[in-house]
């Protein structure tokens, strides 16, 4: 009981709680003494130290759950594929060309998993992978139109 008691003083609510008190009762109690201005200041202090530690915890758990569905392990090519998506739109080329790298591997003829390599690499700055990538998926597919408008783009 005691640890318990001392887990939840210690706990960012525990610190707002505890400097309302010192603010409101002891700031009160003491008004009439020269240093009751001191105890109202060293409340609102704990008060807000308590607000902080409040959001980093949130803001902590937040960011770990995000980071956990990002990296789930896809299972097949859709999967894969989907997630190299996912890492294109966040900016993160290189996951997304390991990603579209093992759906290429899983499927050599799957023409949009070289697009999307393709266009990693170009925004990596890897111009003739990325003309590579673009070349392939038209030789697999000539009327690709994106890997075309991409290719033109590039030459």
């Amino acid at each position: 009981m005691k640890k318990l008691l001392i887990d939840i003083l210690l706990s960012p609510v525990g610190f707002i709680v505890i400097g309302i008190i010192a603010c409101v009762t002891l700031g009160k109690s003491m008004y009439e003494q020269e240093d009751s201005f001191l105890w109202i200041i060293a409340g609102v202090i704990i008060t807000v130290i308590g607000i902080i530690r409040l959001v980093v915890f949130f803001m902590g758990n937040s960011s770990d759950n995000t980071e956990k569905t990002s990296v789930n392990e896809p299972v097949d090519l859709n999967g894969y594929n989907n997630r190299g998506k996912f890492y294109l739109e966040k900016r993160n080329y290189d996951l997304a060309i390991t990603d579209f790298t093992k759906v290429i591997d899983m499927d050599v003829n799957y023409v949009p998993a070289y697009v999307s390599r393709g266009f990693a690499y170009e925004s990596n700055g890897k111009i003739d992978l990325a003309k590579a990538d673009y070349r392939k998926a038209l030789s697999i597919d000539p009327n690709y139109t994106l890997a075309k408008d991409y290719l033109e783009k590039l030459n």
